[in-house]
């Protein structure tokens, strides 16, 4: 009987991995042609501009940090303040605005159009039902529903589940006029409904234009993946989105590295940067920024105004919630 468990559980997992919607799919056809003679596509994935050690092993300076925050909280003991969101009132003003709704989820109104940015309202995780990390609790909790009933273009910065999340997508795509992603994220939308025409992919300074608003794909030290076997298979990046009136950069998530100077020296300076603050680790120093190197990256891309995002929403590391900001 254990052993007819193990095997039926094993089974299970195997056939959930490979056939469940929510692990997205890989390229296919033009896509993959297109990725195959990226220069950024060596050896059969995705690489980092310079050379980028991860370690997810729980080593001494993992386990140190966790002893120190082991007494404070992960989780918010209250629901967190916010200003309730009314759609109707953001789609019917002139004016631009922007509001975030905690971790890196943003939504603007610029020009008349509404562009959102990593839309994720459920579990970040692919066990979105029933395990993962859940969205802290708000004073005035947001769905899908909840947004705006058009939207002009979602930008996508990497495939991640706090980032990517499938049942959003599933909810929102046949009211989005454009999705923009980085090289390998099409396949997932493609699987998930969302027609090819809706979709643009995206190399690293690769740029688009949009009723006359211009979108930037920009490099950051990261990595990709939805599955166990799938890192590296899919780019990752931030956004950089200008228009007549502002200039905007979205970090992404990413170590700290010399390529934040370069893009403030190109596109710089920029009216408001969405910068990454928080899920950060001694072992993850390469792919995630600290605090103190948020507000150097901040500086370095020639901020007017840095809003640290990537904190408020998930807990992810073994910091507190509220350590980040």
């Amino acid at each position: 009987m254990i052993l007819y468990t193990i095997i039926t559980l094993t089974i299970t997992v195997i056939l959930f991995v490979n056939f469940a919607p929510v692990f997205g799919d890989n390229s296919k056809g033009a896509s993959k042609t297109i990725i195959e003679n990226s220069p950024n596509f060596i050896n059969g994935k995705f690489q980092n501009l310079l050379p980028t050690k991860m370690d997810f092993r729980k080593g001494e300076d993992y386990n140190s940090h966790y002893i120190a925050n082991v007494n404070i909280g992960k989780r918010p003991k209250n629901p967190l303040p916010c200003v309730k969101f009314n759609k109707t009132n953001f789609a019917t003003k002139d004016d631009n605005s922007i509001t975030w709704f905690g971790h890196s989820t943003i939504l603007f109104k610029l020009e008349k159009r509404i562009i959102i940015v990593d839309p994720v309202f459920n579990n970040a995780s692919p066990f979105s039902a029933i395990l993962g990390p859940t969205p802290f609790e708000y004073e005035n909790n947001i769905c899908a529903k909840d947004l705006p009933n058009k939207i002009d273009v979602v930008l996508i910065t990497h495939d991640h589940y706090d980032h990517l999340d499938y049942k959003t997508i599933k909810d929102i795509h046949t009211r989005v006029d454009k999705f923009l992603v980085p090289l390998g994220n099409k396949a997932h939308l493609l699987k998930w409904g969302v027609t090819d025409d809706k979709i643009e992919e995206f190399d690293w300074y690769d740029n688009f234009s949009y009723e006359n608003i211009d979108f930037t794909f920009t490099p950051t030290r990261h990595f990709s993946g939805r599955a166990l076997r799938d890192c590296f298979a899919t780019l990752w990046g931030g956004w950089i989105i200008k228009s007549e009136s502002n200039n905007f950069y979205i970090s992404g998530d990413g170590g700290y590295f010399d390529e934040f100077k370069k893009i403030g020296e190109k596109y710089g300076p920029f009216d408001i940067v969405f910068i990454e603050n928080g899920a950060y680790n001694p072992r993850w120093k390469n792919i995630h920024l600290f605090p103190e190197q948020g507000v150097q990256a901040s500086l370095d891309v020639q901020a007017k105004v840095a809003l640290p995002i990537h904190w408020g929403k998930f807990s992810l590391s073994t910091h507190s919630w509220s350590e980040p900001i």
